[in-house]
């Protein structure tokens, strides 16, 4: 601001059209040098030029440097402001204003970014981020494994994502499996990959019925069928395996004393008899040490009547 001296009063001011009055701010729309008159009463005048600059107000622009990808907040945008006062700075609406250009962790849909100059004049602009679409797993379904089965079958239904879905199967070791030709009784993780990286996982459990060895509770050696010996009954297709099969009389004497039995293959079952006589009929206790399919001690009393 100028300050006036002299002259005889009733000041009036112009600029380069030669147009006076008592008005003293003039608006200009372009920078450059402008010549402004001061007139008197008596008709003196002064003059002053002045460099003006003009500035536009803020504009913006943006690049989006990321969408959300699988429908997450992870997009990313970068504000690009022009012209202005000074330096810019830039906010998310509602947010506080910072120098730095590069917004992240932001959800689908559309967001207003502000940028504003040293003299407080602001421009929005509306930005929409979008999305792509998660991936899925659907449909899964296993097989469940019943005594003597070894392998399950798996199958699933993938949906969702971009472009190519990827899948990966993996045991508790994080080792990768090949389930073509079935999977073993254990826990494995499916992992669903499209082609921009989004995955899904499900755990896979597969279990097994559990294989029971059938241990008779009386038998009878001179009976017609089955019951003459004291056999122990596994499944077909288990792995069984005794490595020790031993019966005691009611003093503690061992009658009988087998190990590695293969129960499928096995003939030499205990007949009732210690050192080719009869036993008397009566209760007799067993020891059975199981290997193989189940490892465990069974321990239990066998009748004998006769």
């Amino acid at each position: 601001m100028r300050k006036i001296a002299g002259g005889n009063g009733d000041f009036e001011f112009g600029d380069e059209e030669d147009i006076f009055s008592t008005v003293s701010e003039f608006g200009v729309t372009e920078s450059g040098d402008y010549t402004f008159y001061l007139r008197d009463s008596d008709g003196c005048l002064d003059s002053i030029t002045e460099r003006v600059e003009v500035y536009g107000k803020p504009q913006l622009e943006f690049e989006i440097l990321q969408e959300a990808l699988c429908e997450e907040p992870v997009g990313e945008v970068s504000l690009i402001g022009t012209e202005g006062v000074g330096p810019l700075s830039y906010a998310e609406e509602g947010g506080v204003f910072t120098s730095d250009n590069i917004f992240g962790d932001l959800s689908s849909g559309e967001t207003i970014f502000l940028v504003r100059d040293t003299s407080d004049c602001t421009t929005e602009v509306r930005i929409d981020i979008a999305a792509t679409p998660r991936v899925g797993i659907t449909d899964l379904a296993t097989e469940q494994l019943f005594c003597g089965d070894v392998l399950s079958e798996v199958s699933f239904t993938g949906i969702g994502g971009t472009g190519t879905l990827s899948y990966s199967l993996t045991d508790s070791q994080g080792n990768l499996v090949d389930e073509t030709d079935g999977l073993p009784e254990g826990q494995y993780r499916l992992t669903l990959t499209d082609e921009v990286g989004c995955e899904m996982t499900e755990i896979i459990i597969i279990r097994k019925e559990e294989c029971q060895v059938y241990i008779p509770t009386i038998f009878n050696p001179v009976a017609d069928g089955d019951n003459q010996t004291f056999k122990v009954g596994v499944p077909e297709q288990s792995e069984f395996f005794i490595e020790s099969f031993q019966i005691y009389d009611r003093w503690g004497n061992l009658v009988y004393n087998k190990e590695d039995i293969d129960p499928l293959t096995f003939m030499d079952w205990w007949d009732g008899t210690y050192k080719g006589a009869e036993v008397q009929q009566g209760v007799y206790v067993y020891v059975i040490e199981l290997a193989g399919e189940k490892v465990e001690i069974i321990n239990g009393t066998i009748t004998i009547v006769r």
